[in-house]
């Protein structure tokens, strides 16, 4: 354990030092995006803690005016995004230069787009969705954890994309077609909005748990909320111990022993709620949820803790919400979720046409049932039924935003967990990358010449032959 600190700061380092005297022109502005994104975060706290602020002075009194200095926060913040925005998009241009073709042919390459289009949806829905214009300023503090939840997740995916070979390459015949840019750049830009759409979902997800939380006689207590931080924090430990092969890591079982431990003390504070069994049914399904998902905990947890912290703090100031409350916020989140969804199910669809167009250019066949193109057409449908639950099934609320989540996951899924089944190894979207060992997000093993990697439909990764339907 002892090892825990040099190995985060070496990690950290890493991924931040725009100085590194190894970096091409794109790897620089990579790391500066990086620590945009980390001096970012802490102004998206400060702003939304302002914000907190200024939401309970307007509700003491309604016709108090917010002094500037509470409205500075969110102005900065606005600011980091854009600049954070624009210093991916220098990244990508380098890379395309480096590259002499559009950069999207490997996993590092279309990880960076995706980070790059993380920036860039939010910047634009958060004028589009309005929470700080038309709801005022408690909305406003739901806005500025958003942010910083996309800046947590743009740093942690440049950082897993410096991991990855960044071996410059020619672009292979098939993939030389005016299709490629506009095909990938529509899904990941999708995949980016549709995320965000979740990420919304799951932070009225995570506002439930700890208000439930403090609900209970133990969650209510001192020792219930250090009890909670200490599973949060020894997970977040553990993963980072696994990911990197730490040696004070002797077992990964020890990581569910955690999450164990961690849906325990769910069970003994939702058994001893006040609220009674709803409350201890709710508590315990969204601990289960968030903290067993494969893979998912690097997308759940950071929204717990970042959602806890807001909480923690709003509540110390005496703006904690209520459970009356909660549930008037569900509503709305729901409506703002779906306005997000509306923005990136037509790049999702166009993508898909798009994909289906250039294999029957290539192929004279649209659609070759390849296991890749099958797994992008069930998260496709999920979004379809999201839609039809929602406006014909009269789903709202909770309900709805569980769809949602669920179709991200089934993106999620496509992209990082397919690649471990065998029937993968038979796909097309697929391609030869010399010196790249398979990993988390990638294909199969290696054969013997060569590793290769996953261009996976949902990923918006290229495959080398070209695409019978559509490269998600």
């Amino acid at each position: 354990m002892s090892t825990f600190t040099p190995m985060l700061a070496a990690s950290l380092g890493d991924s931040l030092n725009p100085f590194a005297s190894h970096l091409m022109q794109s790897g620089i502005f990579l790391r500066w995006v990086n620590l945009i994104c980390l001096i970012g975060l802490p102004i998206a706290l400060w702003s939304a803690i302002a914000h907190a602020r200024a939401a309970r002075r307007s509700a003491l009194d309604p016709t108090a005016s917010v002094p500037d200095d509470e409205l500075l926060p969110g102005r900065v913040l606005r600011l980091a995004l854009l600049v954070g925005m624009f210093t991916s998009f220098a990244s990508v241009g380098y890379r395309w230069v480096e590259v002499n073709h559009f950069p999207s042919q490997t996993m590092s390459e279309v990880l960076v787009m995706f980070s790059t289009a993380l920036l860039v949806s939010m910047a634009v829905l958060q004028p589009a969705l309005g929470l700080r214009r038309s709801h005022g300023h408690a909305w406003a503090t739901v806005d500025d954890t958003l942010v910083a939840l996309v800046f947590v997740g743009t740093w942690m995916t440049n950082h897993y994309s410096t991991s990855l070979s960044t071996a410059q390459r020619d672009l292979p015949p098939a993939l030389q077609s005016y299709w490629f840019a506009p095909h990938l750049t529509s899904l990941i830009f999708s995949y980016a909005t549709l995320a965000i759409a979740a990420l919304i979902a799951t932070v009225f997800f995570a506002l439930r748990f700890w208000v439930m939380l403090r609900s209970t006689r133990l969650g209510s207590t001192a020792v219930g909320q250090g009890l909670v931080w200490a599973v949060l924090v020894g997970v977040g430990v553990m993963l980072f111990g696994i990911r990197s092969g730490a040696e004070w890591v002797p077992n990964p079982n020890l990581f569910w022993i955690v999450l164990a431990l961690g849906v325990a003390a769910a069970i003994v504070m939702g058994v001893r709620a006040k609220a009674g069994r709803k409350v201890a049914a709710a508590l315990i399904l969204t601990v289960a949820w968030m903290a067993f998902l494969p893979f998912g905990h690097f997308v759940t947890l950071p929204v717990l803790a970042i959602v806890g912290i807001v909480t923690t703090v709003m509540h110390r100031r005496g703006s904690f919400p209520t459970a009356a409350r909660v549930t008037s916020l569900e509503m709305t989140l729901d409506e703002v979720s779906f306005k997000a969804f509306a923005v990136g199910f037509p790049f999702l669809t166009a993508g898909l046409f798009m994909g289906a167009f250039w294999a029957q250019e290539a192929w004279a066949n649209y659609w070759g049932w390849d296991s890749k193109e099958n797994t992008a057409l069930i998260s496709w449908l999920i979004y379809v039924l999201y839609v039809h639950v929602r406006l014909l099934g009269g789903y709202r609320g909770a309900k709805s935003m569980g769809v949602l989540v669920a179709g991200a996951l089934s993106i999620f899924i496509t992209f990082q967990i397919f690649g471990y089944l065998p029937d993968s190894q038979k796909s097309m979207h697929r391609y030869t990358d010399d010196g790249v060992v398979p990993r988390e997000g990638m294909q199969g093993s290696a054969p013997t010449t060569s590793a290769r990697v996953e261009s996976n439909e949902s990923s918006g990764e290229a495959p080398t032959q070209a695409p019978t339907a559509s490269e998600r």
